[in-house]
């Protein structure tokens, strides 16, 4: 019995790895980049301030002094801070900072 090659019944399989590499390049970027925020980071009395941006739009405040340390976000961008609770690390970027770049 002859030996015949799947290339040979399929003449257009061999184009389709090809075509699909060349879509690659469409592909969108991978969504979960998060712009890093600039910290600017000065000294008030005996208090340590951490100032979140991106953009310069400042979305987070941290205040640290001896004994706490307070974070205050702004969620919808109308420059009202809050209080959050149970912060670690930087703050997350509120949905108002992505949706406006």
């Amino acid at each position: 019995m002859p030996v015949v090659s799947r290339h040979a019944c399929f003449p257009g399989l061999r184009t389709w790895p090809i075509l699909l590499l060349g879509l690659l390049p469409a592909l969108p970027v991978a969504a979960d980049e998060t712009p890093r925020p600039r910290i600017t980071t000065h000294h008030e009395a005996d208090r340590l301030i951490r100032e979140y941006r991106i953009d310069h739009r400042l979305y987070a405040i941290e205040v640290v002094d001896e004994d706490t340390a307070v974070t205050l976000i702004d969620r919808d961008g109308d420059g009202n801070f809050q209080r959050a609770a149970g912060v670690e690390g930087t703050p997350p970027v509120p949905d108002w900072v992505r949706h406006d770049e």
